[in-house]
Protein backbone atom coordinates (compact mmCIF):
# COMPACT_ATOMS: atom_id res chain seq x y z
CA UNK A 1 0.00 0.00 0.00
CA UNK A 2 1.12 3.39 -0.85
CA UNK A 3 0.56 6.49 1.73
CA UNK A 4 0.41 10.20 0.53
CA UNK A 5 2.17 12.92 3.21
CA UNK A 6 2.53 16.07 2.68
CA UNK A 7 5.83 17.68 3.88
CA UNK A 8 3.70 19.69 6.64
CA UNK A 9 2.36 16.43 8.32
CA UNK A 10 5.89 14.62 7.69
CA UNK A 11 7.35 18.01 9.77
CA UNK A 12 4.92 17.68 12.26
CA UNK A 13 5.63 13.70 12.94
CA UNK A 14 9.24 15.11 13.22
CA UNK A 15 8.88 17.29 16.33
CA UNK A 16 6.40 14.68 17.70
CA UNK A 17 9.19 12.58 17.74
CA UNK A 18 11.43 14.57 19.78
CA UNK A 19 13.06 16.42 16.72
CA UNK A 20 14.10 20.03 16.88
CA UNK A 21 12.27 22.41 14.26
CA UNK A 22 15.68 23.38 12.59
CA UNK A 23 16.06 19.46 12.96
CA UNK A 24 13.20 18.60 11.02
CA UNK A 25 14.27 20.93 8.31
CA UNK A 26 17.72 19.68 7.83
CA UNK A 27 15.92 15.92 8.08
CA UNK A 28 13.29 16.82 5.24
CA UNK A 29 16.30 18.81 3.15
CA UNK A 30 18.18 15.27 2.88
CA UNK A 31 15.49 13.72 1.62
CA UNK A 32 14.77 15.84 -0.60
CA UNK A 33 18.33 15.94 -2.07
CA UNK A 34 18.84 12.02 -1.68
CA UNK A 35 22.19 12.64 -0.56
CA UNK A 36 23.69 16.29 -0.27
CA UNK A 37 27.35 17.59 1.14
CA UNK A 38 26.59 19.82 4.79
CA UNK A 39 26.67 23.17 2.50
CA UNK A 40 24.00 22.12 0.69
CA UNK A 41 21.96 20.79 2.77
CA UNK A 42 22.40 23.92 5.20
CA UNK A 43 20.91 26.47 2.29
CA UNK A 44 18.07 24.13 1.82
CA UNK A 45 17.11 23.83 5.57
CA UNK A 46 17.76 27.57 5.67
CA UNK A 47 20.05 27.08 8.64
CA UNK A 48 23.39 28.58 9.40
CA UNK A 49 26.00 26.67 8.08
CA UNK A 50 28.51 26.91 11.02
CA UNK A 51 24.92 25.21 12.62
CA UNK A 52 24.57 22.41 10.54
CA UNK A 53 27.15 20.50 11.44
CA UNK A 54 25.90 20.26 14.95
CA UNK A 55 22.54 19.15 13.88
CA UNK A 56 23.98 16.27 11.46
CA UNK A 57 25.73 14.48 13.89
CA UNK A 58 22.85 14.58 16.48
CA UNK A 59 20.85 12.82 13.54
CA UNK A 60 23.90 10.37 13.16
CA UNK A 61 23.90 9.65 16.70
CA UNK A 62 20.03 9.07 16.41
CA UNK A 63 20.78 6.77 13.57
CA UNK A 64 18.09 8.89 11.59
CA UNK A 65 21.38 9.30 8.82
CA UNK A 66 24.09 8.06 7.95
CA UNK A 67 27.27 9.75 5.75
CA UNK A 68 30.00 8.49 3.62
CA UNK A 69 33.71 10.46 2.37
CA UNK A 70 33.42 11.97 -0.94
CA UNK A 71 37.29 12.83 -2.10
CA UNK A 72 37.31 15.85 0.79
CA UNK A 73 33.83 16.24 1.42
CA UNK A 74 31.23 14.12 3.48
CA UNK A 75 27.80 13.07 2.28
CA UNK A 76 24.54 12.44 4.28
CA UNK A 77 21.68 11.08 3.31
CA UNK A 78 18.66 9.10 4.92
CA UNK A 79 18.83 6.08 6.95
CA UNK A 80 16.02 3.31 6.15
CA UNK A 81 12.92 5.08 7.99
CA UNK A 82 13.05 1.79 10.61
CA UNK A 83 15.64 3.66 12.61
CA UNK A 84 13.20 5.51 14.31
CA UNK A 85 11.31 2.44 15.85
CA UNK A 86 14.86 1.74 16.32
CA UNK A 87 15.46 4.57 18.36
CA UNK A 88 12.18 4.10 20.61
CA UNK A 89 13.07 1.13 21.29
CA UNK A 90 16.51 2.25 22.51
CA UNK A 91 15.09 4.80 24.71
CA UNK A 92 12.21 2.90 25.89
CA UNK A 93 15.17 -0.12 27.60
CA UNK A 94 16.98 3.26 29.06
CA UNK A 95 14.23 4.23 30.50
CA UNK A 96 13.33 0.96 31.62
CA UNK A 97 16.68 0.59 33.36
CA UNK A 98 16.31 3.49 35.12
CA UNK A 99 13.30 2.99 36.37
CA UNK A 100 15.01 -0.37 37.46
CA UNK A 101 17.95 1.47 39.85
CA UNK A 102 15.09 4.45 40.93
CA UNK A 103 13.17 1.16 42.05
CA UNK A 104 15.98 -0.13 43.88
CA UNK A 105 17.47 3.51 45.04
CA UNK A 106 13.36 4.21 46.52
CA UNK A 107 14.00 2.64 50.28
CA UNK A 108 17.10 4.26 50.98
CA UNK A 109 15.45 7.79 50.01
CA UNK A 110 11.94 7.00 51.74
CA UNK A 111 14.59 6.38 54.38
CA UNK A 112 16.51 9.23 54.72
CA UNK A 113 12.90 11.23 54.38
CA UNK A 114 11.87 9.72 57.61
CA UNK A 115 14.83 10.92 59.44
CA UNK A 116 14.59 14.02 61.20
CA UNK A 117 16.38 17.21 60.43
CA UNK A 118 18.75 16.43 63.33
CA UNK A 119 19.49 12.85 61.95
CA UNK A 120 20.29 14.30 58.57
CA UNK A 121 22.96 15.85 59.45
CA UNK A 122 24.39 13.23 62.02
CA UNK A 123 24.12 10.89 58.62
CA UNK A 124 26.22 13.24 56.29
CA UNK A 125 24.95 16.88 56.53
CA UNK A 126 23.78 19.48 54.70
CA UNK A 127 25.43 21.25 52.53
CA UNK A 128 25.37 24.45 50.02
CA UNK A 129 27.38 26.82 48.34
CA UNK A 130 26.87 30.64 48.86
CA UNK A 131 28.27 33.59 46.40
CA UNK A 132 26.50 36.25 48.17
CA UNK A 133 29.07 38.20 50.33
CA UNK A 134 26.76 40.33 51.95
CA UNK A 135 24.67 36.77 53.07
CA UNK A 136 27.83 35.08 54.46
CA UNK A 137 28.56 38.43 56.27
CA UNK A 138 24.99 38.02 57.69
CA UNK A 139 25.40 34.23 58.45
CA UNK A 140 28.98 34.74 60.37
CA UNK A 141 27.18 37.80 62.30
CA UNK A 142 24.12 35.01 63.52
CA UNK A 143 26.55 32.48 64.69
CA UNK A 144 29.02 34.92 66.43
CA UNK A 145 26.05 35.82 68.74
CA UNK A 146 24.63 32.57 68.99
CA UNK A 147 27.69 30.23 69.25
CA UNK A 148 30.73 32.84 69.74
CA UNK A 149 34.19 31.12 69.51
CA UNK A 150 34.49 30.48 65.75
CA UNK A 151 37.77 29.87 64.60
CA UNK A 152 39.32 31.02 61.00
CA UNK A 153 41.82 29.80 59.41
CA UNK A 154 43.99 30.79 56.18
CA UNK A 155 46.22 29.44 53.83
CA UNK A 156 48.99 31.69 52.86
CA UNK A 157 47.63 35.18 54.10
CA UNK A 158 47.40 36.57 51.12
CA UNK A 159 43.51 36.35 51.78
CA UNK A 160 43.22 39.34 54.35
CA UNK A 161 40.78 41.88 52.54
CA UNK A 162 38.34 38.59 53.94
CA UNK A 163 38.04 40.92 56.90
CA UNK A 164 35.86 43.30 55.48
CA UNK A 165 33.09 39.96 55.81
CA UNK A 166 33.12 40.26 59.29
CA UNK A 167 31.75 43.29 61.47
CA UNK A 168 31.07 43.39 65.40
CA UNK A 169 30.59 40.24 67.34
CA UNK A 170 31.56 38.71 64.26
CA UNK A 171 35.25 40.41 63.95
CA UNK A 172 35.77 39.55 67.66
CA UNK A 173 35.15 36.16 67.60
CA UNK A 174 37.51 35.36 65.30
CA UNK A 175 41.02 33.19 66.21
CA UNK A 176 43.01 33.64 62.88
CA UNK A 177 45.95 30.96 62.53
CA UNK A 178 48.32 32.48 59.89
CA UNK A 179 51.73 32.12 58.49
CA UNK A 180 54.12 33.62 60.48
CA UNK A 181 55.60 36.40 57.32
CA UNK A 182 51.57 37.46 57.95
CA UNK A 183 51.56 38.56 61.10
CA UNK A 184 52.08 42.22 60.91
CA UNK A 185 49.30 42.57 58.47
CA UNK A 186 46.94 40.81 60.46
CA UNK A 187 47.51 42.55 63.80
CA UNK A 188 47.04 45.73 62.15
CA UNK A 189 43.46 45.23 62.04
CA UNK A 190 43.17 42.25 64.72
CA UNK A 191 43.60 42.57 68.75
CA UNK A 192 47.42 40.70 68.99
CA UNK A 193 45.34 37.94 71.03
CA UNK A 194 42.88 37.10 68.29
CA UNK A 195 46.24 36.34 65.93
CA UNK A 196 48.53 33.44 66.25
CA UNK A 197 51.41 32.16 63.50
CA UNK A 198 53.01 28.69 62.71
CA UNK A 199 55.64 28.64 60.43
CA UNK A 200 55.54 28.99 56.78
CA UNK A 201 55.39 25.98 55.33
CA UNK A 202 53.06 24.59 57.37
CA UNK A 203 50.82 26.15 55.15
CA UNK A 204 51.68 24.76 52.25
CA UNK A 205 49.01 22.03 51.55
CA UNK A 206 46.11 23.41 53.27
CA UNK A 207 42.63 24.92 51.41
CA UNK A 208 43.29 28.58 51.63
CA UNK A 209 40.48 29.17 54.01
CA UNK A 210 38.11 27.22 56.73
CA UNK A 211 36.35 28.36 59.44
CA UNK A 212 34.56 26.52 61.81
CA UNK A 213 31.44 26.67 64.23
CA UNK A 214 29.84 24.60 66.58
CA UNK A 215 27.66 22.95 64.39
CA UNK A 216 29.20 23.88 60.73
CA UNK A 217 32.48 24.67 58.99
CA UNK A 218 33.58 26.97 55.81
CA UNK A 219 35.57 26.16 53.28
CA UNK A 220 36.10 29.56 51.63
CA UNK A 221 38.01 31.13 48.14
CA UNK A 222 38.06 34.24 48.00
CA UNK A 223 39.81 36.92 45.35
CA UNK A 224 38.99 40.11 43.88
CA UNK A 225 37.07 38.60 40.78
CA UNK A 226 35.77 35.52 42.92
CA UNK A 227 33.63 34.41 46.17
CA UNK A 228 32.52 31.17 46.72
CA UNK A 229 31.79 29.51 50.29
CA UNK A 230 31.29 25.55 50.57
CA UNK A 231 29.23 25.32 53.85
CA UNK A 232 28.82 21.73 55.40
CA UNK A 233 26.51 21.39 58.50
CA UNK A 234 28.03 18.56 60.24
CA UNK A 235 28.57 18.88 64.14
CA UNK A 236 30.75 15.96 64.13
CA UNK A 237 33.00 17.29 61.48
CA UNK A 238 32.65 20.53 63.02
CA UNK A 239 33.96 19.60 66.09
CA UNK A 240 36.41 17.02 65.16
CA UNK A 241 37.96 20.45 62.88
CA UNK A 242 37.67 22.27 66.37
CA UNK A 243 39.55 20.21 68.36
CA UNK A 244 42.22 20.28 65.70
CA UNK A 245 42.51 24.00 65.47
CA UNK A 246 42.34 24.42 69.56
CA UNK A 247 45.06 21.87 69.76
CA UNK A 248 47.13 24.43 66.85
CA UNK A 249 46.43 27.35 68.70
CA UNK A 250 47.86 26.06 71.98
CA UNK A 251 51.01 25.13 69.87
CA UNK A 252 51.79 27.94 68.06
CA UNK A 253 54.99 29.75 67.99
CA UNK A 254 55.53 31.98 70.84
CA UNK A 255 53.41 35.23 70.29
Amino acid sequence: MRYFLDESMIYSELLAFGLSAQEAKVYLSIVKLIEAPASTIANRAGVPRLSVYSMLDRLIEKELIECYQQRRARIYKVSSPHAFINQCDLEISQIQAKRERFRWFLPRLKSFIALSDEEKITHGGQFRFIEDRFYFQKIMERLSSNMPGAWYWIHDGESSQILSLFKGNALKALRCLIPFSKKKEFTSMLKNEQVRTFSDHSFAQIPHIILTASHSFFILENSPKSFMVLSLENPHVAHALKMLFEFMWNNTLEQ
